[in-house]
């Protein structure tokens, strides 16, 4: 959960103090609040994989 965010926040990056994105704001119910505010997944190594893939990275 990532409480003190408000509406308008779902689908923005979520970065570390490095400036790597390591997630996405999301929402409940396509945006919808729920008590506690926004949540993020986590990004790992298998999402910067398929980004660098996707990207035509080596």
């Amino acid at each position: 959960m990532c409480p003190g965010f408000g509406g308008g926040t779902s689908g923005s990056p979520w970065a570390n103090g490095d400036g790597k994105v390591v997630g996405v704001l999301g929402g409940h119910d396509q945006g919808g609040t729920i008590p506690g505010g926004p949540y993020s997944v986590v990004l790992g190594a298998e999402a910067e994989r398929l980004y660098r893939e996707a990207a035509g990275e080596p």
